[in-house]
């Protein structure tokens, strides 16, 4: 007789649209930038991704998210928001056959959408003095875990602003850094 058909994992499937939604840790880094007086700005994530599993260990994952980032001094925040179009590869290592771990390393390409100092309760535009654009390069880790045919996705990721925000004339170093925690869930 015929072995029985093995039901397909929630694994693989080769190509997975989703949403995800977290928490970003935020600040402000660079040679003219004093960290110790800085806060962080705690910012919502929120958005959609795709997963185009190549291989059954490489994945390619772009996504498009609203970026909340930022810092704070005190009482005193800068607060920058962003459209992110993230372009992030995978390397997966399943270990049980519901969850599996991954590695992740890519870019961010992040679009100015707002940016605003505030103090004392009186907010002003920034968005003149900070450049339209900005680029960062991710790492982060995280679990695929199977919820029938589809995926509940849990990561952590750093990422770093590879060039300065400064767009008035002068050259001062001020880039990005924040932490994510996300959860995203895929189809």
């Amino acid at each position: 007789a015929p072995a029985p058909a093995q039901a397909p994992s929630a694994f693989s499937k080769k190509n997975r649209f989703g949403v995800r939604v977290g928490l970003g840790s935020t600040s402000l880094t660079g040679e003219n930038v004093n960290e110790s007086a800085l806060s962080s700005r705690n910012g919502l994530r929120a958005g959609v991704f795709a997963i185009f599993q190549k291989t059954p260990n490489i994945a390619f994952e772009p996504g498009l998210t609203y970026v909340q980032k930022g810092t704070e001094v005190g009482s005193d925040a800068i607060k920058l928001d962003y459209v992110q179009i993230s372009a992030i590869g995978a390397a997966t290592f399943p270990f049980q056959s519901a969850a599996r771990f991954k590695l992740l390393a890519g870019i961010n390409l992040n679009t100015l959408i707002s940016a605003k100092t505030s103090s004392d309760g009186a907010s002003m535009d920034i968005k003149q003095d900070t450049k339209p654009f900005d680029m960062g390069a991710v790492i982060g880790a995280g679990f695929d875990l199977a919820a029938g045919p589809s995926l509940i996705i849990v990561d952590v990721r750093y990422e770093r602003g590879l060039f300065s925000l400064d767009d008035t004339g002068g050259d001062a170093d001020i880039k990005n850094s924040s932490l994510s925690a996300n959860l995203g869930f895929a189809f």
